[in-house]
């Protein structure tokens, strides 16, 4: 599953635009995504039940956020942004696109 793919698919539903708001990179077993957690809790953000190479949503208005797999089409207007990778594990790469 291509972690941009979900982005661009919860954009197209709820007819919202995306922007990239951070990146990181760390080859460190899970140091990038624990540094992009870090950034959005810092920024006020709840953030979502990690799931494999699943996108982590996050929201500033939704106390609990469920595993990507779990959060349906009618809640992701509660969405606010994600956190992505093809590897959350080993990064390299991590990144999050927030929704306007």
């Amino acid at each position: 599953m291509s972690s941009l793919k979900d982005v661009k698919e919860i954009a197209t539903s709820t007819n919202r635009k995306y922007d990239l708001m951070f990146s990181v990179d760390s080859s460190e077993d899970f140091k990038a995504v624990n540094k992009a957690i870090k950034y959005m809790q810092d920024q006020g953000y709840n953030i979502g039940s990690m799931q494999r190479e699943a996108p982590i949503a996050c929201s500033k208005h939704a106390g609990y956020i469920a595993k990507w797999r779990n959060i349906d089409c009618s809640e992701w207007d509660l969405v606010e942004a994600v956190i992505v990778s093809n590897d959350m594990r080993n990064g390299p790469n991590v990144s999050v696109y927030k929704f306007e």
